[in-house]
């Protein structure tokens, strides 16, 4: 007898099994690549984004140093015609290349920044896909297992209906397949002691078989020392102690020797009525 593990890895390389599992397979399949897709999709703007922001802050600081750069002429006009002197106007030089200095320093801060979150939000980005993926992936594997188990129990339950209907035939395979040889041919010897008139006319048992468990003929087997030409019919008193004197100790083994048992009590019979008969005419 095949066991569980053994049966269901059967079914699962099958042709059913294989199906169901196709099926599955064709889902997750068609799951993941619309994922990659998405993803890819996602992962493209994101960095196209990114790369903007280098370009982006290139031109804010260009545009700093031209301010910069205007106002520092700017300044020295004004210091030149108001009579300011060198010191003074180097002071006033001094203040101005500082802010330009802190606010170009501001602009890196936030360059890198940015740069760095748009770099979280491809890694975090990544891994919310490979989470989708695994988790994809497992629950198709859930939902390919549960099918196939619960195909492999209807089909187990079909094959115990088949087998149960055949056997009320005397057919047991259905049931040697799914048990054994061994429990199929005690299920069979069974069933041949409950029902051995089914039995003989399915030819599961011969007519000896039949006469030897009922001490009936099987139908239509009855010799004409019985009643003449067949029928169903217990062997009679007359039949059994003709059968007996003509046999003497042997073993009647089959219902030829029985028939032969009969004929043979039969002739006797008739051999000595005759006699009778010639002493009375006498």
């Amino acid at each position: 007898m095949p066991s569980f593990e053994e049966a269901y890895d059967a079914y699962t390389k099958g042709a059913q099994g294989q199906a169901v599992a196709g099926m599955y397979d064709s889902q997750r399949d068609a799951n993941l690549s619309r994922m990659e897709e998405e993803y890819n999709r996602n992962r493209s703007q994101q960095q196209a984004d990114a790369a903007k922001i280098a370009g982006n802050y290139l031109t804010q600081k260009n545009d700093l140093g031209a301010q910069y750069e205007r106002q520092r002429r700017n300044n020295n006009i004004q210091a030149a015609a108001n009579g300011l002197n060198a010191g003074t106007a180097s002071q006033m030089q001094l203040g101005q290349a500082g802010a330009y200095q802190k606010a170009y320093g501001q602009l890196g801060a936030a360059q890198a920044a940015e740069e760095a979150q748009a770099a979280r939000g491809l890694s975090d980005l990544e891994a919310a896909y490979r989470s989708q993926v695994n988790a994809a992936i497992s629950q198709s594997d859930y939902q390919k297992a549960a099918a196939l188990m619960q195909g492999y129990q209807d089909d187990r339950q079909r094959q115990m209906n088949e087998a149960q209907l055949m056997a009320g035939y005397g057919i047991f395979d259905g049931y040697s397949n799914l048990y054994g040889q061994d429990t199929a041919n005690t299920m069979r010897q069974l069933w041949v002691a409950q029902n051995p008139l089914l039995a003989y006319n399915t030819g599961a048992i011969t007519a000896d078989e039949y006469f030897r468990m009922t001490g009936e003929y099987a139908p239509g087997m009855a010799p004409a020392a019985e009643g003449g030409y067949g029928g169903r019919g217990r062997r009679s008193r007359s039949s059994r102690s003709s059968s007996s004197s003509t046999t003497g100790d042997n073993k009647i083994n089959s219902y030829a020797d029985l028939a032969a048992a009969a004929k043979a009590g039969s002739r006797v019979g008739a051999v000595a009525s005759n006699g009778v008969n010639a002493k009375r005419s006498s």
